[in-house]
């Protein structure tokens, strides 16, 4: 009786241990999980609590400090529309989107949208900007067709210096 109690005493602690091991792998693939969901997002919970102005007059003076003039649309103001800047440097005119300061990672169809705005207002170069990052499609679209990306990590480092 005393060699079954001992048994089955040895079982139980194997399934204990075995227990604490599986519950251990799940924390820990939660947590990376948790890890990477914030370092995906990082770029967005800087400037997440800005208002459309505000983040347009952020990246308007972080423009202004690498050199580039603004052009002034009809009105006085720096854009036509919300989120879309004007500005030139060595005789090109670039337009600037800015509107998509709080989404996590940014796509094609903002590339392919600045593409037509550029198109209908005869722009050549432009510059995607957000508080986060861009999708690889976007990115590898805005390579081939005059747009630059400007994403939160690197829109922070202008604005720090």
């Amino acid at each position: 009786m005393d060699q079954l109690a001992s048994g089955v005493a040895a079982i139980g602690g194997v399934a204990l241990l075995a227990a604490a091991l599986l519950a251990a792998a799940l924390l820990a693939v939660a947590w990376l999980a948790l890890r990477r969901r914030r370092r995906d997002t990082r770029g967005v919970l800087d400037f997440a609590g800005m208002n459309d102005r505000a983040f347009e007059s952020l990246v308007a003076d972080a423009f202004r400090s690498q050199g580039y003039q603004p052009v002034q649309a009809p009105h006085g103001k720096l854009a036509d529309t919300v989120g879309q800047l004007m500005f030139r440097r060595d005789r090109t005119t670039f337009l600037i989107e800015c509107r998509h300061w709080k989404v996590g990672k940014v796509g094609v169809d903002a590339i392919h949208a600045l593409q037509r705005t550029m198109a209908a207002r005869g722009v050549s170069a432009g510059f995607a900007v957000t508080g986060g990052r861009f999708s690889r499609e976007a990115i590898t679209l805005a390579g081939g067709c005059g747009i630059r990306l400007l994403d939160g990590p690197a829109l922070r480092a202008i604005v720090r210096r």
